[in-house]
């Protein structure tokens, strides 16, 4: 005969099923719209000023003034965009967008820093919607809504025309968050659909947004609806919500892995060498330390930072980063109730972040852009203290806490509000924004570069040999100083040693399109016209877009007695570049040689009215002693 234990009853009653809870639907009051049209507005005048800056010499012209692809949206452009990355990056919707500015405004730098601002606009609307349906709390929507939109280290991804990957890739994230919020919402799988081709516009755009999938889990955490993941309560503990929530990320993962396979095969440019994985692991440390420093104290902001000398022990303050990562975590998980919130906003933090502080390219380290979306974690945090603080002076009736607060918030507007018009004004072209960075850090030798390279097109050939000789001081493998040294050596008619720059350019980087046109160049001057061919063919063969090139190897064909060839060459460059005096000069060269001496004599004459040394004046010699009297 069975008899009952002590604890109770032989017979086990039925366990009680996990509590879970979708996500309520967001209530219409008391929010504001309102508030978010002023905050809407606030921000299109303080960014207002940002609308009459110029491009920057550094990754402008190659995403737009030199990118000939994006100048006609067609199914040929189309597959280049798919196929081929800009700038090391497989973005390809960011070529689109590129291009679809160029229809409206073509080279004038108004309209993609229009765009851009408009971007930014809408990614401010996406937060308040995203906020407003995780939280359901007006005050901290208003204040996550408001920091995002004004915070002046955003301003490097408004005002810089080539962060278009981080607003685009932000705008199909948050876009991906609010829809999957909705699919938690009502359990309907067409808002699943929607999030995943959203996130693969997320995913096209910049290659970081393939860490979205995981912050999919921290939202099913912040509804209490993350199943327990021990392997042994998997099975038994599961519910078929939990599986139906699990399966319906299967198709985020696989874009993310497929995707982010792509951008690996692409990202060859990761220049900084030198460092083991524990300095690696403290450097990121550093960087997000410096991230929390710059959200509370946004001061003295740089464009780029220079990274530690990798020769030696690093500066004592980055091995102190993770004791102070630690000690900022574990007083905010103290102070910050409900903890979830603590949880949430520091994950959404690092995940989001981490992966822009693991890559080592030139302008990498601490940069501002890369704490856009990741800061929206960091905010939701300190709403939530600030919204704590007015709920204990209200049940307090400490009228002095209320209006503590309150200052600072209105003192932070304020400031925050000043600073963006002033970064704004940094922007303004690449000589302020590189001295400015320059200033504020002196160690970097790309902003050296990048000011020569604004002083080289500026024609102030002097300045720019003094700056392209200040980055190999700083950086004595800095290639593209090299480059643009050679460029001048050759304009000052010192042929020799712009070949031999020239071939310290080509021996590091093979596969440098533009480095095989000059060398080009330099060997037609020194009278190498075969060496001089095969450089501007395979300058060519790696950027079919690149016009100057098949300038040159038009010239080249000219001089080999290559007429028809050098037509084709010519008439392709004239095809990108209509306003280039040169190719018009040269192809009536190679028309002259065929006997078009009519169509000779008209390109001397587009040649002669563009007005451009030396072409011109060489076009008109070619008129007065080839070209009839009419």
């Amino acid at each position: 005969m069975k008899t009952q234990s002590p604890a109770g009853p032989a017979t086990r009653r039925p366990a009680a099923k996990r509590a879970t809870r979708r996500p309520a639907k967001p209530v219409e009051q008391p929010f504001n719209g309102l508030i978010l049209a002023g905050i809407l507005l606030l921000t299109a005048v303080v960014y207002a000023n940002s609308l009459g800056n110029g491009f920057v010499d550094f990754d402008d012209p190659e995403n737009v003034t030199g990118n000939m692809s994006i100048r006609e949206i067609n199914g040929a452009n189309l597959a280049h965009w798919f196929t081929s990355p800009l700038q090391y990056m497989y973005t390809p919707l960011v070529s689109l967008s590129y291009a679809i500015d160029w229809q409206f405004g073509a080279d004038s730098p108004g309209m993609y820093h229009f765009t851009n601002l408009a971007l930014h606009l809408a990614n401010v609307a996406l937060v308040w919607a995203l906020i407003r349906a995780l939280t359901r709390k007006p005050l901290v929507t208003y204040l996550v809504t408001a920091a995002f939109a004004l915070h002046p280290m955003n301003v490097d991804s408004i005002a810089w025309i080539s962060t278009r990957s981080n607003l685009l890739a932000t705008l199909f994230s948050l876009a991906t968050l609010v829809l999957y919020l909705r699919f938690l919402r009502t359990g309907r799988w067409p808002a699943l659909a929607g999030a995943v081709v959203l996130f693969a516009c997320a995913a096209l755009s910049k290659s970081t947004a393939v860490m979205l999938p995981l912050i999919l889990f921290l939202v099913d955490y912040w509804f209490g609806r993350l199943p327990a993941l021990h392997p042994r309560r998997i099975v038994r503990r599961w519910t078929r919500e939990d599986w139906t929530l699990l399966l319906a990320k299967a198709p985020f993962f696989a874009i993310s892995l497929v995707l982010g396979l792509v951008a690996l095969h692409y990202r060859m440019d990761t220049v900084v060498s030198g460092y083991n994985a524990a300095d690696r692991i403290i450097m990121v440390c550093g960087a997000l330390v410096s991230y929390l420093i710059a959200l509370v104290a946004p001061v003295n902001l740089a464009f780029a930072h220079a990274y530690p000398d990798p020769s030696g022990a690093l500066p004592w303050h980055l091995y102190a980063a993770p004791v102070v990562l630690i000690a900022v975590g574990w007083v905010l998980h103290r102070i910050v109730a409900p903890k979830k919130v603590f949880w949430f906003g520091a994950i959404f933090f690092v995940v989001n972040v981490v992966l822009s502080q693991t890559v080592l390219l030139i302008d990498n380290y601490k940069a501002n852009r890369y704490v856009y979306l990741p800061y929206l974690g960091l905010f939701l945090i300190l709403a939530y203290l600030v919204e704590r603080a007015y709920r204990v002076a209200s049940d307090r009736d400490l009228g002095w806490l209320r209006a503590a607060v309150s200052t600072v918030l209105v003192g932070s507007l304020l400031f925050w509000s000043a600073a963006v018009i002033l970064r704004n004004a940094a922007w303004k072209n690449t000589i302020t924004i590189m001295s400015d960075s320059i200033e504020a850090d002196p160690n970097v030798a790309f902003t050296y570069n990048s000011r020569g390279i604004a002083r080289y097109l500026a024609g102030d050939y002097e300045k720019a040999l003094v700056d392209f000789n200040r980055t190999l001081e700083v950086d004595p493998e800095f290639i593209l100083a090299v480059h643009y040294r050679s460029i001048i050596k050759y304009i000052n008619g010192d042929y020799q040693g712009a070949l031999v720059d020239d071939d310290i350019v080509m021996a590091k980087y093979p596969g440098f399109a533009a480095g095989f046109n000059e060398r080009a160049k330099t060997k037609l001057a020194l009278g190498d016209l075969n060496g001089a061919y095969a450089d501007a063919d395979m300058a060519i063969r790696i950027d079919p877009y690149l016009a100057d090139a098949f300038t040159t190897r038009g010239k080249a064909r000219v001089k080999l007695g290559d007429g028809p060839g050098a037509i084709t060459d010519l008439t392709t460059a004239i095809g990108f570049v209509p306003d280039f005096g040169e190719s018009y000069y040269q192809r009536g060269l190679a028309r002259q040689m065929t006997g078009d001496i009519q169509g000779a004599c008209q390109d001397w004459r587009s040649a002669q009215s563009l007005n451009q040394a030396p072409s011109a004046t060489s076009a008109t010699t070619a008129i007065t002693t080839s070209c009839p009297a009419n």
